[in-house]
């Protein structure tokens, strides 16, 4: 289950890799850099509703994980 705002998601899991539970301000880092990088490589970041075509009502969050 992912959380963007107050929309739950639902990802199969055999498309979760890994999960990362990270402190506000790793957050904040990732999401102003908009990437996060993972065993050497460097991944871009998604709001998740915009992937979705979705209306944004919260386009940022404090807590929580990078919706890859």
């Amino acid at each position: 289950m992912v959380r963007s705002g107050e929309d739950i998601y639902a990802l199969p899991s055999a498309m979760v890799e890994q999960v990362r539970q990270l402190k506000p301000q790793e957050m904040e880092a990732l999401q102003r850099d908009q990437q996060i990088e993972w065993q050497g490589s460097k991944y871009p970041l998604h709001y998740l509703p915009h992937l979705l075509v979705m209306p944004t009502r919260h386009r940022r969050t404090t807590r929580g994980s990078p919706s890859s």
